[in-house]
């Protein structure tokens, strides 16, 4: 959810016995571009118009975009910290629309962190069915 300033705010929501973010997009009518297409998806996430990005817009915009279960999300947040300063050039904590979109970029290696993912949910779709 996000607060009159345009920032996003998790929600809290009790689940299971314990609390967890609930990352949800602004609009959540709208469907999110695929981050094929980097600049649509730098422009839907910088919902308050920054011209920049920080972590957790883009946590959240690769939840929101990949539709990833709660469990995932140490996960994905834990990959896009790792290589923050890679392309972070000016060391000021958010992504501008060049860093974001240039070949090799930010939107690039996520483009691959999320197929990365996708190929692990498909791989992990639930217990094994064979017997010994």
């Amino acid at each position: 959810m996000y607060n009159a300033y345009g920032m996003y705010q998790p929600q809290t929501v009790s689940g299971g016995g314990y609390s967890e973010s609930n990352y949800t997009g602004a609009t959540a009518s709208s469907t999110p571009p695929s981050l094929s297409n980097s600049r649509a998806w730098f422009d839907y996430f910088d919902r308050d118009r920054s011209g920049t990005l920080d972590r957790e817009e883009v946590v959240n915009g690769l939840v929101v975009t990949m539709k990833l279960p709660s469990h995932k999300l140490q996960s994905i947040r834990d990959s896009v910290y790792s290589i923050w300063t890679v392309f972070d050039h000016n060391n000021n904590g958010s992504i501008d629309k060049r860093e974001f979109c240039s070949p090799g970029g930010l939107g690039e290696s996520l483009l691959a962190i999320a197929q990365s993912h996708e190929n692990t949910n498909t791989n992990t779709t639930g217990p094994s069915s064979s017997s010994s």
